[in-house]
């Protein structure tokens, strides 16, 4: 009978206790299950969107230029004002693009400038200046 190497009660496996195996393996055995996990996940998204553009388009072409789309890559299948598209990745940066200043304001709150948007309403200038004076 072999005993444990650091407390002397009887060994199960690797010359440790129960209490000592589980503290030592637990991790090991976590992160196993974990990985399992998110492939499990990737997976089904895949199938998931598989078969959803599938069924929004059934020869897998994009409804905005007609290519046909690669589902290998994270973009293919959308749903955009509640339209259900199936989108290459070109067309999908192209309905992303904001045709105005921002979304909230049509110009510069500061300076009305229409270029560079940097954030809160504000040019990349002026917000630079705004970040120095709340710096202070």
């Amino acid at each position: 009978m072999t005993v444990c190497k650091i407390c002397g009660q009887k060994a199960l496996a690797y010359g440790l206790c129960r209490k000592h195996y589980d503290q030592k393996f637990r991790r090991i055995r976590y992160q196993k299950s974990k990985q399992s996990a998110i492939q499990y996940s990737k997976l089904r998204n895949e199938l998931r969107k598989r078969t959803l553009a599938k069924t929004f388009s059934p020869n897998l072409t994009c409804h905005g230029c007609g290519v046909p789309v690669n589902l290998s890559k994270k973009r293919g299948v959308f749903i955009i004002e509640n339209e259900r598209k199936v989108l290459c990745e070109q067309c999908w940066h192209e309905r992303r693009k904001i045709s105005v200043f921002s979304r909230k304001y049509p110009r510069c709150r500061v300076c009305g400038s229409t270029k560079d948007h940097a954030g809160l309403g504000l040019c990349s200038k002026c917000y630079a200046k705004h970040i120095r004076e709340k710096n202070k």
